[in-house]
């Protein structure tokens, strides 16, 4: 009689979650120093080389495409209220002064790619992914500032908290419409 293991999780093959996790990393890092040097194309040349191996990885590549969009317009609205808000400022404001600058549309579509791919394990995990995304976002921030791709308006713990809290809110609620896009579109 054979005994079930109830503790076995279903093999997961860890090479292309290796590959957007580097993908992912390799975009966010080229597009903010390509920033800082006054250079817009590297960005949206190293995501469409992202976009093109995860076409061949991913096995959600539609519903992928979908949240990228939706990540895009999340970002729009989020990072331009921040530069309304006069909270932060970006370098290279492209296409519209005042408005979250076309670079970072191509991080938020970076970011989406990753919620079924290496940040996948957080969906239904939404206290973590809110806790991840109050650290996580602000860090992001910070070491793009950092690189010399934006700067603060107001103190870093001003800053820092808003762009937490909105980070605690934006990343669960990502990471739950990947899951549902994923299962309703493949």
């Amino acid at each position: 009689m054979e005994r079930t293991t109830y503790l076995r999780s279903p093999t997961i093959d860890p090479v292309p979650l290796i590959i957007n996790l580097v993908l992912f990393q390799l975009v966010w890092i080229i597009t903010v120093l390509s920033v800082s040097l006054d250079r817009v194309w590297p960005g949206p040349t190293i995501l469409s080389f992202f976009f093109a191996v995860h076409i061949i990885v991913s096995t959600s590549v539609r519903a992928d495409f979908i949240l990228a969009a939706i990540a895009v317009a999340m970002g729009l609205v989020i990072d331009t209220v921040l530069i309304q808000a006069g909270v932060l400022s970006f370098g290279i404001n492209l296409p519209w002064a005042g408005v979250a600058p076309f670079w970072i549309w191509i991080l938020w579509a970076n970011f989406a790619l990753t919620l079924n791919g290496c940040l996948g394990w957080l969906q239904g995990r939404y206290k973590t992914a809110a806790m991840l995304g109050f650290v996580g976002g602000p860090l992001s921030y910070h070491f793009g500032i950092r690189l010399g791709a934006g700067e603060l308006l107001v103190t870093p713990l001003i800053a820092f908290l808003i762009i937490g809290l909105c980070w605690s809110v934006v990343t669960p609620l990502l990471l739950f419409t990947a899951r549902e896009l994923t299962r309703r579109i493949k």
